[in-house]
């Protein structure tokens, strides 16, 4: 397995996107932390995951919020963070803007 022992944080881990890519690394050995904002739909995909024999962990929190986010960090040195906030039609700017921010900074956590 290419990521036996290894963690993965998956921001939007309940959604289409977010969901795929922590099956994906669950099946590829990782253990998955997902985050989001619903804690029902982060449990139905943590639940598949450990169906399949993987490992998975939820946590809701804002990807923006950097004290929450440093909270995740994983006491071993290695691990992914996969911000995922995908909005592909936008209702206005600052949703635009905020989708962005999280896509590029959301897993950013500077001590």
């Amino acid at each position: 397995m290419l990521l036996q022992n290894r963690i993965t944080i998956v921001h939007g881990g309940s959604g289409a996107v977010g969901s795929a890519v922590a099956r994906a690394y669950a099946r590829e050995g990782a253990e998955v932390h997902l985050t989001g904002r619903t804690r029902a739909t982060l449990e139905d995909v943590a639940h598949s995951i450990r169906d399949e024999g993987g490992i998975a962990h939820v946590a809701v929190l804002d990807a923006v919020d950097r004290d929450a986010t440093r909270l995740l960090l994983p006491r071993r040195p290695s691990y992914a963070d996969v911000a995922n906030a995908a909005v592909f039609a936008a209702s206005d700017w600052a949703t635009a803007m905020t989708a962005t921010e999280i896509n590029l900074t959301g897993g950013a956590v500077v001590d």
